[in-house]
């Protein structure tokens, strides 16, 4: 079995994006046409198992919700104060390696 885990990521976009005139993260912004053509994909991950980890204090990806991938297996929110301590947080590790060696 095939898995991923997205940890923080603004699958959805983000309203931080409107704050930088970059191409990066103009396709970051809600509703970019990257983003719609990324959502309109009826089976985007295939036989791959897909799993979202988000904070609701992420101040990066607002809304935190935006973490959430359509279709994935399981979405779990865990309770971290910054974004980038996301990939550090010891929950957040012990959980995409149980989802990892499931």
């Amino acid at each position: 079995m095939r898995r991923f885990v997205s940890i923080s990521g603004p699958q959805s976009g983000t309203l931080t994006a409107y704050a930088l005139p970059f191409a990066g993260a103009k396709q970051m912004r809600p509703k970019s046409p990257p983003l719609q053509d990324l959502e309109s994909d009826i089976d985007p991950w295939g036989p791959v198992e897909v799993h979202t980890v988000i904070t609701p204090y992420d101040a990066m990806i607002l809304p935190s919700s935006s973490g959430k991938l359509a279709g994935s297996t399981t979405h779990r929110a865990f309770p971290v104060k910054l974004h980038r301590w996301m990939i550090e947080d010891p929950r957040v590790l012990d959980h995409v390696a149980k989802v990892l060696l499931a």
